[in-house]
């Protein structure tokens, strides 16, 4: 073709499809590249690059042809975007310290929409170093606060954290701190309870140093105390009714402790050994130590004391009487008006 002017030739159909192919001088020799190698593995560096079919104020991702294009803050698919941080100026100097706030609204999903909160401030009391709103109203339902010993003036030596707070929108904060982790690393409950979600957890003691016997548990995973009703029960034969049945329990661990009120009002020919019954746990294998019962309006006579057991694998102990050196059955001898004041621990 006849040498001609770049300014003489016929325009180029727009957009390129990037197969067109312009000269380039490369080792002192003129050469071909198509219009999508000239920048291929090169960075592009400009001071603004406007695209087309994009809105205004939306946010902007990579299409599946990597093209980008607009979207909305919809938290599905690839487009799972949140609004640009907002970052502070640094204020650097000996009273405020130095600074970072960042803002950001997260959405996760259809379900969760939060917005996240961090900042890392300079010298303070106490200074927010995360808080959340998690249903986008403006109202900070959570929060992790980091405070300073007053006295020492030890950063880092204190953690408040925060739940369903009443933070207001405008800044008002009148939430107050549910747990505390202190510079001992001891952990306060302020308010509340400490609650043990999975039945046989619970508080492991095995820092501590173990006794001279054989140690089998250091685990505390219990605690409980309630009412339980007694009854007295002949072993062999006949009934006891009575008019006052009253009875308390702690278990700790392992470890149950009862106390019982009983004052029969009736006897029906009771025969062997008497047996209180209606324990609130299955006592254990090994059955418990002994105990002595207070006991008042028994037809016994010339009796030493009263002796009682725990009986393994049951729910009742047995009461006896003791005199002249053995032990014997005691339902023969209570009587209507007999009482009983009882209390004792057993394993389970």
């Amino acid at each position: 073709m006849a040498d001609a002017k770049i300014s003489a030739l016929t325009g180029a159909t727009t957009p390129l499809a990037g197969t067109e192919v312009v000269p380039v001088v490369q080792s002192s020799s003129t050469k071909k590249v198509s219009i999508a190698d000239l920048t291929a593995g090169r960075a592009i560096s400009a001071a603004d690059v406007t695209v087309s079919n994009l809105t205004a104020s939306r946010a902007v991702a990579t299409d599946a042809s990597k093209k980008l294009v607009s979207v909305a803050n919809t938290g599905t698919g690839d487009n799972v975007l949140a609004t640009s941080p907002t970052l502070v100026t640094p204020s650097i100097g000996a009273a405020t310290g130095t600074s970072l706030h960042v803002t950001t609204t997260l959405r996760s999903g259809d379900d969760l929409f939060a917005k996240a909160e961090m900042q890392s401030n300079g010298i303070a009391g106490g200074q927010t170093l995360f808080r959340g709103t998690p249903d986008g109203s403006g109202f900070y339902h959570a929060k992790i606060v980091g405070s300073r010993d007053a006295s020492t003036f030890t950063y880092g030596s204190q953690l408040d954290i925060f739940t369903e707070g009443k933070n207001t929108a405008n800044g008002t904060d009148t939430s107050t701190s549910k747990v505390t982790i202190d510079s001992l690393a001891n952990v306060k409950v302020n308010l509340g309870n400490l609650v043990i979600g999975t039945s046989g957890k619970g508080i492991d003691f095995s820092a501590t140093t173990e006794g001279s016997g054989t140690m089998t548990s250091e685990l505390l995973a219990d605690y409980e105390e309630g009412t339980w009703t007694p009854s007295l029960v002949p072993g062999t034969s006949g009934s006891i009714s009575l008019s006052t049945a009253n009875g308390r329990y702690t278990k700790i661990g392992n470890m149950v402790t009862v106390v019982a009120v009983v004052i029969s009002n009736g006897v029906t020919s009771p025969v062997g050994e008497l047996r209180l019954s209606g324990l609130p746990f299955t006592v254990g294998g090994t059955g418990g130590g002994s105990f002595a019962p207070f006991a008042y309006s028994l037809a016994a006579t010339a009796i030493t004391s009263l002796v009682g057991n725990p009986s393994a694998t049951n729910t009742y102990a047995v009461i006896s009487k003791y005199a002249l050196g053995g032990v014997s059955n005691l339902a023969g001898d209570v009587q209507n008006g007999t009482g009983m004041l009882i209390s004792f621990s057993y394993l389970v």
